[in-house]
Order: structure tokens, then sequence, then C-alpha cells
């Protein structure tokens, strides 16, 4: 009898553990059949998920991938506001200084919080132009949307690392927003961000804990970032996220975001300055070609030295673990960073890049 009891304890105690392994073992077997479909010359256009009801403010305030070409077929002109969605420690603040220090362009982000008020107001800052509003907080973002900063068109490009927020106090429908991004392999991003909040001081997000934690006691810690990426798109940052809210994270890059990969750095920003047809003002086009080659190779902004970690370390599998989803979706932008890059150089080749801002 006793035997028979241990018996079901083991089989119960077998299945759960299967189960919470689920999307860990799934992640691995799509990544076998992404590197064995990936040898052949086969290409698949991604398709839609008409199932999947996005998130009202996402649907109507962000403009779609589709309707920017199709409203380049028509008279109408639409005016869309070009918004960086800055994910930390994947190449966001290299973007910022790329357009905002070469490219001369007027930005909204964190920078004009010093010199808010209540109009809006440009202010130059180190020799480049800022909106006089802080994008990167709550508070600043709906004292920003109640000055009407998209209406007004004095950002041609706005930065922001919260999407929900930006996407229902900044944008309307009449005012809507462009999405792009860089993304990175989640559990590098991780590795990263945890080396960098250990001695960055002068971020809110510091954490003097983590300065006495080993990576691993931070992978195993509560602490540890958690399929951020994939948490931030569907809007859930607490609780149980499901193989559901990647597919709806699919559909939502899919439709409303330009990709761009930090490993493909070159051919994601001429990505993003043809789809937006962002330049260099006035005559400084070889200036900014100097400037943003002198950024690369100094290895980017805000970058921080830190031990490379193995890949097939404890620490990184335990990241590994903890990051399932945010891996399954980065092995979709992969795919979706491909398909785009058709459509932008179709669009090239016809000379349709022509957006209103």
């Amino acid at each position: 009898m006793a035997n028979k009891q241990q018996l079901k304890i083991m089989k119960r105690f077998h299945i759960l553990a299967f189960v919470s392994l689920y999307p860990f073992v799934f992640y691995r077997i799509v990544t076998i059949a992404s590197s064995i479909i990936s040898q052949t010359p086969f290409f698949r256009v991604l398709s839609s998920n008409a199932d999947i009801v996005l998130p009202l403010n996402l649907d109507k305030n962000l403009l779609d991938i589709s309707q920017y070409e199709e409203l380049q077929n028509t008279d109408t002109s639409t005016s869309a506001t070009p918004f960086y969605w800055h994910i930390p420690k994947a190449g966001g603040t290299t973007v910022h200084d790329d357009y905002v220090k070469c490219f001369a362009l007027v930005e909204a982000s964190e920078l004009g919080s010093i010199y808010q008020g209540n109009t809006l107001e440009l202010v130059e800052r180190g020799g480049n132009y800022h909106v006089n509003v802080d994008t990167s907080i709550l508070p600043g973002i709906l004292h920003a949307g109640e000055l009407g900063l998209v209406p007004s068109k004095m950002a041609e490009i706005i930065f922001s690392p919260l999407l929900y927020e930006s996407s229902t106090h900044l944008f309307t429908p009449d005012n809507q927003g462009q999405m792009f991004a860089m993304f990175r392999n989640p559990v590098d991003r991780v590795v990263s961000l945890f080396h960098y909040l250990r001695s960055a001081t002068w971020e809110p997000t510091y954490n003097p804990v983590l300065q006495n934690m080993t990576l691993q006691e931070y992978a195993d810690s509560e602490l540890a970032e958690s399929n951020f990426i994939v948490r931030a798109l569907v809007d859930k940052m607490e609780g149980e996220v499901t193989l559901n809210d990647v597919e709806l994270a699919k559909e939502i890059l899919r439709r409303k975001c330009v990709v761009g990969l930090l490993d493909k750095w070159e051919e994601s920003m001429d990505r993003f300055d043809n789809y937006f047809g962002f330049q260099p003002h006035g005559d400084r086009h070889e200036e900014a070609r100097r400037c943003r080659m002198q950024l690369r190779e100094s290895g980017g902004s805000n970058k921080h030295p830190h031990p490379r970690v193995n890949h097939t370390s404890e620490e990184y599998a335990t990241l590994e673990r903890i990051n399932t989803l945010d891996l399954i979706l980065y092995d979709y932008i992969h795919e979706l960073f491909l398909e785009q890059g058709m459509l932008t150089n179709r669009l090239v080749a016809e000379g349709q890049f022509s957006v209103v801002r």
C-alpha cells in the first residue's frame, strides 16, 4: 500500500515538473526546428492572427505597418510621430544619441525634465534641441499629453520606456505614433542590466543590494527580470505570463512596430532611416556620417563593460529558463526583421517613403 502511495506521489511530482518546464522545453523544440528550417531557401511570410484583439490604446493610437503602405498609394497624407520604445540595455541610448546628436533631430525624452513648464518650448542643450517635457515617467507623460506635445509637432521623435502610458496619454487616433524599437537577446540583455544596475548610482533603478550578489544568486532571486519584453508588450508586469501572452506580443509587434536587432546594428539603423525618412538637418550630412561612425566605433553610448558569461554556464541556463517566453518572442522578432526588410527594401526601390510628419 505504501509503495502504491509513493508511486502516486512520484507520478504527480513528475507531471508537475514537466508542466513547470513546458515553456522552456517548447522553446528548445522551436529553436531546433527553426535552425533546420533556416538552412533551406524557403521564406515564410508571417501571417496575422485574426482571433487576437489588440488593446484599444495600441490598436487606435499607433499606426499599423500595413496602413503605412496603403497610405502611400492614396492621396491621403498621414500625420504620425516616430515613437521609439526604449528597452533598457538594448542599444536605446545609442539610438537616441545617433538621431539627436548626429542628426540633430528635435526630440522629447527625459532630457527636457528640468525645463518643464506650463507651455511647450524648445530648449537648447549641448547644441541640440529638446522639447521641455519628460516622457520617461508617467507624471511627465501626463503633463506632455495635457500640453498637446504630439499635436504641436514640435518633437520630430519621441523616446520613452513606457509603451502603454505613452500610447494612452500622448497619442490619439488623430495624432498617432509610429512605433520602432531595438531588440537584444533577452538573456544577454538581463546579464548586462544586472551588471549595470550594480554600479549605476545615477539611475532611479539602481539597486545597491546587487553589489553583493553573484549572477547566479541574482538569477535565483526574485530580483531577476523574467520575460520583461512580453510583460511590457501585454501590460502584465506582475503575475503569470503564458504562451497566449506571447501570441499577443507577436501580433502587437507584427502590426505596430518597426523592429531592429542590436546584432544587426547598421542594417537596423538604415531601415529606421529609410522607413521614417530621418535625415540630418541642414548641410551636416558628412558631419552626421562621421558622428554615427564614431558613435558605433566607440561601442555606443552608456556602455558598461562587464565579464562575459558562458552560454553553457549554470547561471545562463537559469536566466534562459526564467526568460523562456522572451526567448520565444525574440526568435519571432528575427523572423519579423527579415519580413520587414523585404517590405522596406521594396518601398525604397519604389520611392514610397514619404510619410508627412
